[in-house]
């Protein structure tokens, strides 16, 4: 297991106000449309994955897996479970708010996923945060603005602010 490391998973939405510095010993993976987000700040992914219909075309890359358009999973979903194949435990979404509801909706999905499999996974986009926890705990650091928490069960116990 990568307990250490975190999995950048980069999606097609703007990356605008986004700090994405990736580390060594990080993974990124672009989601599709990820790619040319990524190009554009000079980042290269390890990995590319999609069925590139937001990309418009197969990317050139040494690393590439490609996948119909008609799939049960998302590409990002694809993309979530490649890294926890590869044994990483911690996650972070970029590029996946905004642009069209039903994608942030899937990607959200995609977060709970990670935390029914042990992962710790957050979607950011700079402005808004998003993390599922299940069977743990989270602390926050202070930013400005409002904090909204919803329980996914029938209970949520703990809070604390």
């Amino acid at each position: 297991m990568n307990l250490e490391n975190t999995c950048y998973i980069v999606g097609a939405a703007s990356l605008d106000g986004v700090r994405l510095s990736p580390r060594p010993g990080d993974y990124v993976i672009a989601a599709d449309g990820g790619y040319r987000s990524l190009k554009a700040r000079g980042i290269e992914p390890d990995f590319v994955m999609g069925d590139f219909d937001s990309l418009g075309y197969r990317p050139d890359h040494p690393n590439v897996e490609t996948h119909p358009v008609m799939k049960d999973d998302t590409d990002t979903m694809l993309c979530l479970k490649h890294g926890l194949r590869l044994g990483y435990e911690r996650f972070l979404f970029v590029g996946g708010f905004g642009g069209r509801l039903d994608h942030t909706l899937a990607n959200l999905q995609t977060l709970a996923y990670a935390a029914a499999h042990g992962a710790q996974a957050a979607m950011d986009d700079g402005l808004c945060r998003a993390a599922v926890v299940k069977d743990g705990a989270m602390t926050l650091k202070r930013r400005p603005g409002k904090l909204s928490l919803f329980s996914m069960g029938d209970r949520c116990t703990g809070v604390n602010i």
